[in-house]
């Protein structure tokens, strides 16, 4: 589970790439590269049934990955705010940093993610994508991954690490463009923010 999520979007983004080569695409793996928000959700979406079967597999539910706890809620919900005062900044800066160093300019990374797509896809992708993403990408990290890892370990902030590395790293793959200056500005623009998250979850 520590790599499902960056083996699915890359997968899905395989499956998209086939059906446009299948449909006589001369250039399948760039055709499907506009779609990687619909590839992403539906990574998601095999996410959440994944992390479904692992908890039945070890006798619990889905629903105890999320771990919502009544009890604290007014004393969670002020220090999830506070946490999300510091992680904005952490996963929105090293953007146009990181653009700006490997590229030279910020403004080159967003027209190589987003590019035109059908007025229906662009609708359902606004509409799938967050909901997807907020239902399985931190559930999975850190409410799966990182306590099983530290029980099976014992480890502390080496978990942190491995854990952070692997969530900055699932990046590259949305979407998946074969071009190393674009895989390291989206591994290491999001590998402050999952550090932060890391270090304050746990």
């Amino acid at each position: 589970m520590l790599f499902s999520r960056t083996i699915l979007f890359a997968l899905w983004q395989s499956v998209f790439a086939l059906g446009f080569r299948l449909a006589g695409s001369t250039r399948p793996w760039a055709a499907s590269v506009p779609w990687w928000l619909l590839t992403a959700s539906l990574g998601n979406i095999t996410n959440i049934g994944l992390l479904a079967w692992v908890a039945r597999r070890e006798g619990t539910r889905l629903s105890h990955i999320f771990n919502f706890e009544r009890r604290t809620w007014r004393v969670d919900v002020p220090l999830v705010i506070a946490a999300t005062a510091v992680a904005a900044p952490l996963g929105y800066f090293p953007n146009p940093l990181l653009a700006r160093a490997l590229f030279g300019s910020r403004g080159v990374v967003i027209p190589m993610m987003f590019q035109p797509l059908p007025e229906w896809a662009i609708r359902l992708a606004a509409f799938v994508f967050p909901i997807s993403i907020a239902l399985s990408e931190l559930p999975n990290y850190y409410g799966y991954v990182m306590p099983r890892l530290k029980t099976l370990t014992g480890a502390g902030w080496q978990i942190i690490i491995m854990v952070s590395l692997s969530h900055s790293l699932q990046h590259i793959t949305l979407p998946l463009l074969f071009d190393v200056r674009f895989m390291l500005c989206r591994f290491g623009m999001f590998l402050p923010f999952a550090l932060f998250v890391a270090g304050a979850i746990n």
